[in-house]
């Protein structure tokens, strides 16, 4: 699992939760959907990301990952937030 900031296209750095998990990232955009941080879930495999899917694998397969990205302006927030959370940490 990977939490980490990606510079957009506008130059804004936003904020990827990455696990394997599907479990970890309902959990998550739970969290911050209660919490008012604005977000969108995809995935990503081999580099290339594309939309969650309404009925996404409950399993990634390798090189995937399933994503919860928070624009720049609410980073902060959801680290702290991911940081309380029982999910995967770190790098």
């Amino acid at each position: 699992m990977h939490n980490r900031n990606q510079v957009d296209e506008s130059g804004s750095a936003e904020f990827v939760y990455r696990s394997t998990y599907l479990h970890e990232v309902d959990l998550v955009a739970e969290q911050f959907e209660q919490a008012g941080i604005a977000f969108y879930r995809s995935e990503e495999t081999m580099g290339v990301r594309r939309a969650m899917p309404l009925a996404a694998p409950a399993a990634c397969l390798p090189w995937s990952w399933f994503l919860v990205v928070v624009p720049a302006p609410h980073a902060a927030r959801a680290r702290a937030l991911i940081d309380s959370l029982p999910v995967s940490h770190g790098e």
